[in-house]
Parts: structure tokens; C-alpha cells; sequence
């Protein structure tokens, strides 16, 4: 796995946005990772931290002041087209709550769980434009365009470092579990409180790690990092309305039978002629008929779906 573009900037003072707080001078350097494969999905950022020339947490920055060591490491795909392509941030700085000595301050899991901020990309189909009253994008007679229009869509990611002693916690039972779910109840993130539906856990990274206190006695933790992702949507992952589109169409509105029919046909004059099997899907409205492309569609006329599982994230220890 090669390193490439090894960055590094100086910050002072304690810093609640990138993890460094209770810690005085500190500096950042970020490495540009580059896999051999892709990784499964929720894999990749471990395996990358796995690096053995990447700095271990502890290590000094350089030898002109070893009290300044990395106290935290963060990886990501760089960007969201390129999966084997990682961004390694590692933070570096002196623990000013050890009284002169790192390792007899506050232990890492009776720190502050403090966010840093990121960003997911990607692409959906963009079935609705973006006009004041936002319409339907379908072609003149109403056909959804082939093949369809994209739209890039940018969400913000709380990246939450939130070490858990063993003792305390189950990870394959109780963090494994929730990741790709969103929260059933509203969660408090940094200050801010996010409804029900709207944050996904899209990964939840764990090391085994062990602190050895003042006294000498160790202690055996999880190095645990949150990746939360946040809808744009008010209404959160769940609500996002999805085009009716389909082979088959109701023959009325009023009387359906009890299987769908096949789209009418028309012959060049506009007269229909009986039904028949379409190409490609063709837009539905809520009552099961074909859409005239002419009246302009309501929100009945699109459906949601839960595509994520609410879940209960009581084990996060969300503030």
C-alpha cells in the first residue's frame, strides 16, 4: 500500500473541531494512501490504519520535542469515485492534563467525545428538477429520460472519536449491529439535536487498544470512531420521494382490477388502440394510471420507502 503527499501544519491551542481538545500546541499531518483493491464496504479506513508506515498512535511527532505524539488518526476515501484512493489525517499534540506525563490524565474514554466534520458524496437519479414548485423530469410524452439524468448530492459526516473501555462494551453485539441504520429517536450531536430518521451510522471502526495509567495498572479499550452521516432531508433517509414509474397501469382509477394492465397503445392519429407492453417504464400517478405528461404531479403521486432500519443507538452514548 503506498504513501504519497505527507503533509503537516502547525496549530496552537486546544481545539474542539479536530479532536485535539485538552491538549496544548499540537500539529496535523495527513497522508494520501493508495490500495491495491477495494475494500468491502465499512473495511477500507481500518485496513488503511493498518499501515505500518503510517505514524501508531503514541509516536512522537520528531525527535525535537517527543512529549508532542499522535494522539488520534482519521481515514477516509479521499473521494467517493475513487475507492481505493485514502486521506490519513493523524493529530499530534501534548496531553496537558497528565501533569507533564502522558498516561496519567484523564483516560481516553473519559474524554470529551469530540466531532470533527467531513463530507459523502454521490450520485442518485434526479427524478425532480429543481424549480420553486419542482417537476417531474420526463420527456414530452411523459417517459422518464433513458438513459437518466444525475445529480450529485452532498452530505455532511460527524466523524466522533469515542473510546469505550471492554468492560463497557459489546462491539460485535451492540455498535456492529446499528451501522447502516439511522436513529429511531433524536440524537444530540456537538450542541445540536438531529430528528428522528435523519443520521445513518455508515461505519463504526474499532481497534483493541490498552492504556497503562500513572499507577501502571492497563487498562483494555476499544479505539472507537463514529461515521455519521446527515440527510439533507428535513425528514431524514426515509422520506425521499421516488417517481412512480412502471410497466403496467390500471385500466380506471375508479373500479382497478385486481392485477395491473398493460399501458394503452395509440396508434399515429393519438387513438388509442388497445394495450401493450412499453419499452421502458412510463410514469405512474397514485391512482395507478399512466401520467398525461401534461398535469403536473403532486407529492401523492411519489412514494417513500423505508430503505434504512431505525434503530435504536442508545450504545453510541450520542451526548
Amino acid at each position: 500500500m503506498p504513501i504519497f503527499a505527507n503533509t503537516w501544519e502547525l496549530r496552537r491551542g486546544n481545539s474542539a473541531s479536530d479532536g485535539t481538545q485538552g491538549h496544548d500546541k499540537h500539529f496535523v499531518r495527513t497522508f494520501m494512501v493508495k490500495t491495491y483493491g477495494v475494500y468491502a464496504f465499512g473495511k477500507g479506513a481500518q485496513q488503511v490504519l493498518l499501515n505500518p508506515l503510517l505514524p501508531a498512535k503514541g509516536s512522537a511527532f520528531d525527535n525535537s520535542d517527543p512529549s508532542v505524539v499522535c494522539i488520534h488518526r482519521h481515514a477516509e476515501l479521499n473521494e467517493e469515485k475513487n475507492a481505493t484512493l485514502y486521506r490519513v489525517t493523524c493529530y499530534y499534540g501534548v496531553d496537558t492534563t497528565a501533569a507533564g506525563s502522558i498516561g496519567t490524565g484523564q483516560p481516553p474514554w473519559n474524554r470529551p467525545s469530540i466531532p470533527t466534520w467531513s463530507t459523502k458524496d454521490f450520485e442518485r437519479v434526479l427524478d425532480k428538477d429543481y424549480s420553486a414548485t419542482p417537476k417531474a423530469i420526463v420527456n414530452c410524452v411523459g417517459d422518464p429520460p433513458d438513459p437518466p439524468i444525475m445529480t450529485r448530492v452532498v452530505s455532511p459526516v460527524a466523524i466522533i472519536h469515542s473510546p469505550r473501555r471492554m468492560s463497557d462494551l459489546d462491539y460485535v453485539g451492540q455498535i456492529a449491529p446499528l451501522v447502516n441504520t439511522v436513529n429511531i429517536a433524536a440524537v444530540n450531536i456537538y450542541g445540536q439535536t438531529f430528528a428522528a430518521g435523519r443520521c445513518k451510522l455508515l461505519e463504526a471502526p474499532a481497534a483493541p487498544t490498552s492504556y497503562t495509567d500513572g499507577n501502571g495498572t492497563a487498562t483494555q479499550y476499544w479505539d472507537l470512531t463514529l461515521h455519521i452521516e446527515i440527510s439533507n432531508l428535513a425528514a431524514g433517509f426515509n422520506s425521499q420521494p421516488r417517481l412512480n414509474t412502471g410497466y403496467r397501469a390500471y385500466k380506471t382509477a375508479s373500479t382497478p382490477p385486481a392485477t395491473g394492465i398493460a399501458v394503452p397503445a395509440y396508434d399515429s392519429t393519438g387513438a388509442q388502440q388497445g394495450f401493450t407492453a412499453p419499452s421502458r417504464p412510463v410514469v405512474l400517478t397514485a391512482n395507478g394510471k399512466v401520467w398525461d405528461g401534461v398535469t403536473p404531479l403532486i407529492a401523492a403521486d411519489y412514494f417513500t420507502c423505508v430503505e434504512f432500519l431505525p434503530a435504536d443507538w442508545t450504545p453510541l452514548r450520542l451526548a
